[in-house]
């Protein structure tokens, strides 16, 4: 069994003492005041282990330089990896060390998973996971496995595990395919390598999942450009409603100065009103031709494909040498009594395959037709649009030569309109917003829920894998006496859910502890069934619950006696496994008969006061 076991971590710098914690097999406890260090220690091992960004420093940091991470592997090897606090690549040595090494020493490994000779490659390889294919988009495009995909799984920092982010994402909208692919790798030992989609129904589910996937895309971005703005829309339509009575007053207070306003406006109204419906049917003309664009790549596919089958057809039946291609029959018993033997009638094959080439030129006649009516009149649209806003462009010249006297009842309109279209192109964000969940609903219907990854999910996911995972998780929640009843794992939210109760809507604290009870979860399902896993897991806080309670959940919570029975279930940890639990609470007495405890004070005088002393 392959996978890995951290040994030491050690801060060094030039006149300073070497900040160092060991960590053993098994279960390893970080405990004690806040602000001593406990959580630095988390992300120094994530930035040993190729995170891009070094961790933000704290005051106690001054003068270290560089940061020595001991590891070893099940079978039995050791190395440490050594990388300056600065960031940049990581020096690998052979065997455990606690001394910062010459330039000339070990081997120097890229920190970015593309480098030929890259951390993430060493370190997938020495946990048998190098070479798997995860799928990145609805597409079914594939990407290579990084170690940086696990770190999420492995190493949950206390903002992660108390998240509403399901514990199989990080949040990042474009990465959630590749993590729900790199989740269903971990629970079922197969990568995406060998991805095909065979039957029409999968291939449907495949193109639905590919438009959702640009359609969420274009919402996000929509719904990114709405919280740049400063006003909720509700303050924008009431900004709009009193923009158009002043409008309005200005209007009036410039047709009292001049009779020959009111003509004039309403002729431009009406021109308006006129560009405004051909602007709108011309947006409507390009929605409908980017969709039979779609509709006419769909035939042309079609028609190459049934192409090649008439083909392939015609091929076979000039064959007449050799066994027969369909049934591998002896040239010897073709002829009349062929028939018996085999069923390949290439003839009907090819008739059907030109019958159905017939049917598709039909229907590309028919929308070559319909496309040439619609750039019919979105020309004429597009020639006529110009003219109109000649026209409005005159009458707004008539209005200013034939109203001197009305200059300052102008500006005020000017300002009014100014502000007006402000405003207007503000609502226009939540407008576009609109239009593309009403095209999302067009294909998936009202259920927010459903996205590319979950139709992906429902199309892939082994149900049966996932309740027993889901027992897994239960199992360890039945240990810590948490009032539940049974774990659902949710394919549509990528999440579990605890007694029909979604792990999201709980307060921080339960869901603390539910994304540790899924962590640990994960790392028993795939040790028990002999699955990829790194092999050790860092909990930050995940009893945060017992140390500020703040919801109705986590005050239910806090008055049961799991902070007592966290522990238990450890007793019979696997000595392969490894799990560090980072908390500020005392874990009882006899938890250090089974694990290595570490205790950091805050106070010099008493103890080890912090990770840098």
């Amino acid at each position: 069994m392959l996978g890995l076991q951290l040994r030491h971590l050690i801060a060094v710098g030039r006149d300073k003492q070497p900040a160092r914690v060991d960590f053993a097999k098994g279960l390893n406890v970080i405990y004690g005041a806040a602000n001593t260090g406990k959580t630095h220690i988390l992300h120094l091992i994530d930035f040993a282990l190729g995170a891009s960004a070094p961790p933000e420093a704290p005051p106690e940091q001054l003068g270290y330089e560089g940061v020595l991470l001991g590891v070893d592997s099940l079978d039995g090897k050791t190395w440490t990896f050594c990388r300056s606090l600065q960031g940049g690549d990581i020096r690998k040595l052979e065997g455990l060390s606690d001394v910062w090494p010459l330039e000339d020493v070990g081997e120097l490994l890229g920190a970015t998973h593309r480098s030929p000779n890259s951390l993430s490659k060493f370190l997938l390889n020495t946990v048998g996971m190098l070479g798997v294919r995860l799928r990145r988009n609805a597409r079914g495009d594939l990407q290579d496995l990084s170690f940086r995909n696990l770190a999420h799984l492995v190493l949950i920092s206390e903002g992660k595990i108390q998240s509403e982010v399901s514990p199989v994402e990080t949040s990042q909208y474009v990465a959630r395919t590749v993590e729900f692919s790199l989740f269903k790798y971990l629970l079922t030992g197969v990568d995406d390598s060998s991805i095909q989609v065979s039957d029409r129904h999968q291939r449907d589910r495949v193109r639905t999942a590919a438009k959702l996937e640009l359609l969420d895309a274009q919402i996000a971005q929509a719904e990114q450009s709405i919280k740049s703005l400063t006003e909720e829309r509700e303050d924008l339509d009431a900004r709009q409603l009193r923009l158009e009575e002043t409008l309005d007053a200005a209007l009036r207070a410039w047709d009292e100065a001049s009779v020959s306003y009111r003509d004039l406006s309403a002729r431009r109204r009406a021109l308006r009103r006129r560009r405004d419906d051909l602007i709108d049917r011309n947006d409507e003309i390009e929605l409908l031709l980017a969709r039979f664009e779609l509709l006419a790549r769909h035939y042309d596919s079609d028609f190459v494909r049934l192409q090649a089958i008439e083909e392939a057809a015609s091929i076979f039946a000039s064959l007449d040498q050799g066994p027969c291609p369909w049934c591998g029959a002896d040239v010897a018993h073709r002829g009349e009594h062929a028939s018996r033997l085999c069923e390949g009638d290439t003839d009907a094959i090819r008739n059907a395959a030109q019958a159905e080439q017939a049917q598709i030129e039909i229907k590309q006649q028919e929308l070559r037709e319909t496309k040439d009516k619609l750039n019919e009149e979105k020309t004429e649209i597009e020639q006529l649009l110009p003219s109109l806003e000649e026209q409005i462009s005159s009458v707004d010249m008539e209005i200013r030569g034939e109203l001197p006297d009305i200059q300052q009842a102008r500006a005020r309109l000017a300002q009014v309109i100014s502000i007006r279209d402000s405003t207007q192109n503000s609502l226009a964000h939540f407008e576009n917003l609109d239009r593309l969940k009403d095209l999302r609903i067009e294909i998936v219907g009202d259920d927010i829920d459903v996205d590319s990854v979950s139709l992906i999910a429902e199309g892939g996911a082994n149900t049966a894998i996932l309740d027993e995972f889901s027992q897994c998780i239960e199992s360890f929640l039945t240990s810590w006496s948490f009032p539940a009843q049974r774990v659902f794992f949710d394919l549509p939210r990528r999440g579990i859910q605890v007694s029909g109760k979604p792990r999201r809507v709980n307060g921080k604290g339960v869901r603390a502890v539910l994304h540790a009870a899924f962590s640990l979860g994960l790392l028993r399902f795939t040790f028990d069934r002999q699955g990829p896993h790194p092999r050790f897991l860092i909990l930050d806080s995940p009893l945060v619950t017992y140390r500020d309670p703040i919801s109705p959940d986590d005050v239910s919570l806090a008055q049961t006696d799991l902070n007592e029975r966290f522990y238990e279930p450890f007793r019979s940890l696997d000595q392969r496994l490894q799990v560090i639990v980072i908390e500020d609470r005392d874990p009882l007495d006899w938890v250090s008969q089974i694990a290595k405890v570490e205790r950091f004070t805050g106070i010099g005088s008493y103890g080890r006061s912090g990770f840098y002393l």
